[in-house]
């Protein structure tokens, strides 16, 4: 059917009035309907054709959250790897600075270092000139002490600890192999160090 134009419709009905309201001058108000877009529900009410439903509506919410909840999933998982790796990094530089620190007072040992087990702790004494200098195991942290001066932590999260004398041809060197805790089981890498030294004394 072709839309009726404005100046048809008036025709249309100008022609009705004067031969009665003939059907074949009539314009039916269902086609009227049909050209400005509308349609006719089943219970007779008229609504714009091309809207959105209800239904569709709830659809589309319910895949915005599922996108938001996947999102937030990977941002918080992205999250917890950078601390993660924060910590981690700031306990490996903790480790090579204490084993350096471990070397330095090993190159300086004027005697036979020794490991001491007492009341439940692990210590190993290096003779100095000024004092001797003790690296304690107590518990998952490790402590320098020097002299008579109070201990100073030194490493935290600790899960191993092992001093060995390595005794070789000439001289009798020192390994220290420390291990750190992870917090993911598991894990690809572990946070393993060597440290070797050689006291003073073997070295002359």
């Amino acid at each position: 059917m072709e839309c009726p134009q404005s100046g048809d419709m008036n025709l249309g009905l100008d022609k009705g009035r004067d031969k009665g309201w003939d059907e074949t001058a009539r314009v039916r108000t269902s086609d009227l309907r049909s050209c400005f877009g509308f349609q006719t529900s089943s219970f007779g009410f008229p609504h714009v054709s091309g809207g959105y439903t209800l239904i569709e509506y709830l659809v589309y919410m319910a895949v915005f959250a599922v996108v938001l909840a996947v999102a937030f999933s990977a941002f918080y998982q992205y999250l917890g790897n950078f601390r993660d790796l924060a910590r981690n990094s700031e306990d490996i530089l903790q480790a090579l600075d204490a084993g350096e620190l471990w070397r330095a007072d090993m190159r300086q040992a004027i005697g036979v270092p020794e490991i001491v087990n007492e009341e439940g702790l692990t210590a190993f004494e290096i003779p100095k000139t000024n004092g001797p200098v003790a690296y304690i195991l107590t518990g998952r942290s490790i402590w320098r002490k020097e002299g008579e001066a109070p201990p100073r932590q030194l490493l935290v999260r600790v899960k191993e600890s092992h001093l060995v004398q390595d005794r070789r041809e000439r001289v009798t060197a020192w390994r220290w192999e420390l291990e750190l805790l992870t917090k993911k089981k598991g894990g690809r890498l572990k946070p393993l160090f060597t440290f070797q030294a050689v006291p003073l004394k073997n070295a002359l």
